[in-house]
Parts: structure tokens; sequence; C-alpha cells
């Protein structure tokens, strides 16, 4: 019951623990000479960056040069979106903060000398460490996988994706791709594939998994999200015996000896650790402790790192110094998905704990937001996971953009005027006319409106509005009161 009751006040304690950073990262004792490095410049990274501006001197390292949204990436495929519409220039953004931006690797960190090895031989001090890197996908656990599959974690791999496809549907009559990779990435992007205009009537599909469809959600939602692709060309291989075996350029191998043939083999399969992760976990004289999620390492609620075996003497005084957020953070008492949310939030407060240390002042644990969870089907369904809850809907698809598009405006802002206008109005004029009114008009209403118009922008008629608001259903809920209440 006590759980059920933290959710109810969740809002109002986020509301003061925001109150209390501000105040913290703009009180009376001066940090300015402080220097913050920051390690990955995506949600955990920009967060931090955007917390510490004009508040102490900050370096963010990232290999590549664009900040991306990615859990849009899938919209790539479909054509809804552009690479451009996802990203920001990391250099123009992070100056406009105030801050350096180095694009290169981290090679070596040194926690207890607080100082860095980057890709290019140059060696970086620091007072403090935001560690936001993120995990990577590696195919290469597949014999084939690293030659054979383009992955689906960046806009550009999306961007690639769908220009080979179209290229082929402009010279077959049939073409067959195989997504290994049943998790959300995986769905996402069989539904974005399946919408798009150009190639998606010619697609034939298979979903491989050793596991089921959506493992990490209720089983209910993995039925519908099959029903929905019930009449579509899409065969599923999830379990077990269907675990992949090789990849070659054109097939497929499983585990259970079928050979899929597959024009294009996309890999949306689990992160694992970046390199950098892998190598503070197995320094002998650090100990630090891996997550049994192969992704990241363990960190206590004040996102410090935590020791693998007990040390002595200088252990406390530089894990004060380093900060985990992201994918790359597993919070030793709390289990969090991986979602972009939940890096933004421990970003933000890996930069508030950052000036704690140099204040002296007592670190604040990290508090998970509850938020919601919104699944694109591409123009099939979507769907809203929150809290036991499992809804279906087409209003999902617009709660889903307005996220998207509310961030995106908030991080133009940052640019000069002109820029930050054009970017988000060129993001939200494609939204409306590509997206969210053909997805409220029932289909045959707006192929006629499209006839007649070369770029429609209609009235609503009553109809599509009812269809908007009150087409949606409940497909699964568990009452979290009655849980709570059950296990106390």
């Amino acid at each position: 019951m006590a759980d059920a009751i933290n959710k109810l006040v969740s809002t109002p304690l986020r509301a003061a623990k925001w109150l209390r950073s501000r105040l913290v990262l703009s009180g009376d004792i001066d940090v300015s000479d402080r220097h913050v490095l920051i390690i990955g410049g995506n949600f955990g990274g920009l967060a931090a960056a955007l917390a510490l501006q004009n508040v102490c001197r900050v370096t963010v390292v990232d290999p590549r040069p664009d900040f991306e949204w990615t859990p849009h990436i899938h919209d790539i495929l479909s054509g809804l979106k552009l690479k451009d519409h996802l990203s920001f220039d990391r250099a123009r953004l992070f100056q406009r903060l105030g801050h350096e931006f180095i694009q290169t690797s981290v090679e070596a960190l040194d926690p207890i000398g607080r100082r860095v090895t980057l890709g290019n031989d140059r060696e970086l001090r620091y007072d403090a460490c935001i560690v936001a890197c993120g995990g990577v996908q590696r195919p290469n656990v597949v014999p084939g996988g690293q030659q054979h599959t383009t992955g689906f974690r960046h806009a550009d791999q999306a961007e690639l994706i769908e220009h080979q496809l179209t290229a082929l549907a402009d010279k077959q009559k049939a073409v067959t791709v195989t997504i290994i990779g049943g998790g959300l990435s995986g769905v996402e992007a069989m539904g974005s594939l399946l919408r798009n205009k150009r190639f998606g009537g010619k697609l034939n599909l298979h979903i491989v998994d050793a596991q089921d469809l959506l493992p990490a959600f209720p089983d209910e939602l993995t039925k519908d999200v099959r029903k929905q692709l019930k009449k579509k060309k899409v065969t599923f291989h999830t379990g077990p015996k269907y675990a992949v075996k090789r990849v070659t350029r054109s097939s497929v191998e499983l585990l259970d000896g079928q050979v899929l043939q597959s024009d294009v083999t996309i890999w949306t399969a689990g992160i694992q650790r970046q390199g950098l992760i892998s190598q503070l976990c197995d320094e002998k004289n650090l100990h630090l402790k891996a997550a049994d999620d192969g992704i990241g390492l363990v960190v206590d609620n004040a996102l410090n790192p935590v020791l693998d075996k007990p040390q002595y003497g200088y252990a406390d005084a530089w894990r004060e110094t380093l900060f985990f957020a992201g994918d790359c953070a597993s919070i030793v008492d709390q289990k969090l998905d991986k979602q972009a949310y939940h890096a933004l939030d421990m970003g933000e407060h890996a930069a508030e704990n950052a000036i704690r240390y140099f204040k002296a002042d007592k670190p604040n644990n990290f508090t998970n937001a509850n938020k919601p969870v919104l699944i694109a089907l591409g123009d099939l369904e979507h769907y809203f996971a929150w809290n036991g809850l499992i809804a279906a809907g087409s209003v999902f698809e617009a709660m889903k953009e307005s996220v998207f598009q509310v961030y995106m405006a908030r991080y133009s802002l940052v640019l000069e005027l002109k820029d930050a206008s054009l970017s988000t109005w060129r993001r939200s004029t494609r939204a409306l006319t590509r997206q969210l009114l053909p997805g409220m008009l029932p289909s045959g209403f707006w192929q006629t409106a499209e006839s007649l118009f070369p770029n429609p922008i209609v009235a609503l008629p009553r109809a599509a509005l009812r269809r908007f608001i009150f087409g949606q259903r409940i497909i699964h809920y568990a009452n979290p009161f009655t849980e709570s209440a059950d296990q106390t």
C-alpha cells in the first residue's frame, strides 16, 4: 500500500526536487572555476550540460557529431521524419550553452587521478566526471552479424535502411526483411516499415527473437501486437529454438535449422556495455561492480559507483567525484527500464550532485519518475503502458509525437532564434500533415481530400474527432493498489 501512496504523491515531490536543484545550482558558493567532464552527449549528457549552464566549466566528449532523439528513429523508416528532424549539431548546441565539445572517444578513465585519455591522445583532468555514454549494439556475438546486418541505434542507420529498401522495391516485386530482436525497437521498426507507402506493401517480414515479442511487457500487449499484424506479411520466429545461429549476406540461419532468405537484415537486439564501462569493471585496482543487465555498472542512489570489493583509504574520495547516468547506470535498489526520460532525469540529478560535492553538501538520492511508455506500431496501432495499465488508440500517437515536439522545441531554444524557429516549424508541420491528421481521419476521407488539395489541411469532421477521442481501448490493467495490499 505504501508503494501506491508514493506514486500518488510523486508529482509534487518531483516539483519540490526540481526547485531544490535550482537552488543548489544557483547557490551563493562560487564553483565557476570547477571543471565537470561529461562523457556522452545524448540524453543523460545533454541534460547534465543544460543543468550546468552558467554554473561551472564543462567539457562534453562524444565521438558522434549530433545529438539524436533516438526513440523516434523508426519514423525515418516510415518516411514520416528525416534525419535532420531528429538531430542537433552538438558543437553548436554545447557552444551556445557555453561549454566545450570535443568530438572523439574516451580511451581510458582514471578516477583516482581524475583524468581521462581521449582518442586523439589528449589528456583531460576534471574535478567531477559524469559518465553518460549509454550502451552499444554488438551483432558480432553471432557469426556474420557484424558484416551482414545493419544496426538500429542511430538515425544514419535508419536512413541507410530506408534507402536500401527504397532501391530494392524499385527493382523487385517483393523484398524480404529480417529483424533480429523483438523488443521495443524491433516492434517499432517493424510497424514503421509496413507504414512506408513506397515499399511497405512489397515487404515480407521475419521477426526473430530467442524470447517472445516485447518480453518486458504483459502478455496481453504481445497478443494484441500479433493480432494487429495478422493480415500483414509478417512471420514470427520467437522462442529459444529460434535463436540466430549465423548470418550471411542473403540469409539468416536459426538454431532449429531454418534458413531465412533475407534481402536486408536489421539488428535491433539488446545493447551491451561500452568499452569504457567494461574497462572500469575489469580494472583490478578499482573493483567497480558490473550490473547484471550486461549494459552498465551498479551505482548507489546518489549515482556514484558501487565497489564490487571493499577498499580502504582512498576509495570514497574518488567515488564522490564520479557519476553515472542513463543506460550505463543500474541503481542498486531501483529497477529502471532503459528509457530516454530516465536518462534525462539521471543526467540532471548527476549534475546537481556534482555541484553538491563541490559545495561539500550531502548528495541527494535519485527518485525514479514513474512515467508512461508510448509504443508505436506504424499506423496500425499505438500503445500506452503505465503502472499496470496497457491501453491502445490513436490518441497515443498524438501523445508520443507531442513529447518529441516539446523536448526538441526546448533544445531548439538553445540555438539562435532564427535556427530555433525554422527547425521547430519544419518538425511540427511535417508531423501535422504527414502523421497526426492522416492518423485521425478515416483513410477514405483523407484520400478524397488529398485528391482535391495538393497539401490538404482541412477541418476535422465530427466522426474523425469521435474516433480520435473515444476510439481507445484497455488491453490490460493490473490494479497497483490491489498488488500493494496483497504484498503487505
